[in-house]
């Protein structure tokens, strides 16, 4: 007993030993390496500096949109509904429709047409701290380029307005476009003195137009920054940071969500964007019906044209041979033909309706514009 006592006591003075913390040794080998801890403190302050100054905060926005079938695309589904029911086994789906639409309010068009009407290709910017703060709506200046020479750009301008008392000193750089894709190397500077507001600076991609923003106004010493881009670029971005989806396969409702640093903006947006759709879906029907009344309207012309020659050949032809009634007297002998002839005006009227859609089609001056509906 005695021996097995001694053995525990020496494997419990072991067991201490072994757990006991060595301060000597960790004080010697933090006074040894240091410089390496202060190095490594400094590099993830560093990143973390960089991290801060260059990371922008992130707002999500949702939006839902109800999209509305019309009866021709119900009545051309109802054909493949049973196919799909089958194919889910009895569950209603009403993807055929939708996905188009999502496709549509994804396109890059759409986009494009959301950004002209905010003007989103135009961004500005107070200085920070540790990062540029972006600024919407509340922009003391107002900074504009007309629309054509928008589309040339390829390249930012960037502009930085200064208020130095009564005058804005406007200094800045852009690049000359050479195509659709490439623009000269070496930028052009700006450097002009505004001595008051509205006002226009001319550059080589077009003129530059400064207006007052409501209430707001730069104070002395102040700064505002600038940066245009063209609406195909600032468009790419915002399709991006944007997501159509279908809330389900039952529902028609299409749901959007707008991520964007700033709030307000990513809501703006994805009204401004429902609008665009909704417009451009109205501007289609109405294209449609112009065309359909315009091919209705000739086509009335022609036919009253043909009436008018018949119902004159047969009034020559009572006067001629003194008919006082010709159904009547033709009645006995065609009763037989009626629905034969019947058929047969039928059939010259749709060959005569294809006739006229085959000129309208061969027509030149209707070689892009939009069917009419049959």
């Amino acid at each position: 007993m005695e021996e097995t006592k001694n053995f525990d006591l020496g494997r419990d003075q072991e067991q201490e030993e072994k757990s006991s913390i060595d301060f000597q040794l960790i004080y010697s080998t933090l006074i040894l390496n240091w410089k390496w801890f202060v190095l490594s403190l400094i590099v993830c302050l560093g990143l973390g500096y960089l991290y801060i100054r260059h990371a922008r905060p992130q707002y999500q926005a949702t939006a839902k949109v109800l999209i509305k079938d019309d009866d021709q695309r119900k009545n051309r589904g109802m054909g493949n509904s049973m196919i799909q029911n089958a194919a889910n086994l009895g569950f209603i789906s009403n993807s055929n429709g939708i996905d188009n639409e999502i496709e549509i309010l994804s396109a890059q068009d759409l986009a494009n047409q959301a950004v002209v009407d905010m003007k989103c290709y135009v961004n500005y910017y107070h200085k920070g701290t540790f990062r540029d703060q972006l600024v919407y709506k509340e922009q003391e200046v107002s900074v504009d380029l007309d629309l054509a020479h928008l589309k040339k750009l390829n390249a930012p301008i960037k502009l930085l307005i200064e208020k130095t008392g009564s005058q804005y000193q406007v200094t800045g750089s852009y690049y000359i476009p050479v195509d659709a894709f490439s623009y000269q190397k070496d930028p052009v500077k700006i450097e002009k003195t505004l001595a008051g507001l509205p006002a226009s600076i001319n550059t080589r991609v077009g003129t530059l137009y400064f207006t007052q923003n409501g209430k707001y106004a730069l104070k002395d010493g102040e700064s505002l920054k600038v940066i245009i881009v063209s609406p195909e670029m600032a468009a790419k971005g915002y399709t991006k940071a944007l997501t159509v989806s279908q809330t389900s396969k039952t529902t028609t409702i299409a749901e959007l969500v707008m991520k964007d640093e700033d709030p307000q903006r990513s809501i703006d947006y994805l009204r401004t964007l429902v609008n665009v759709y909704n417009r451009q879906a109205n501007e289609d029907k109405n294209e449609i019906s112009f065309r359909t009344e315009q091919f209705i309207n000739s086509r009335l012309e022609k036919i009253n044209t043909e009436l008018g020659a018949t119902e004159g050949s047969l009034e020559a032809t009572k006067r001629q041979y003194k008919i006082v009634s010709p159904e009547a007297t033709g009645a006995l002998g065609y009763t037989n033909t009626d629905s034969y002839t019947q058929k047969l005006a039928d059939m010259d009227m749709q060959i005569e309706l294809l006739r006229s859609l085959q000129e309208y089609i061969n027509d030149p001056s209707n070689k892009y514009q939009t069917l009419p509906s049959n």
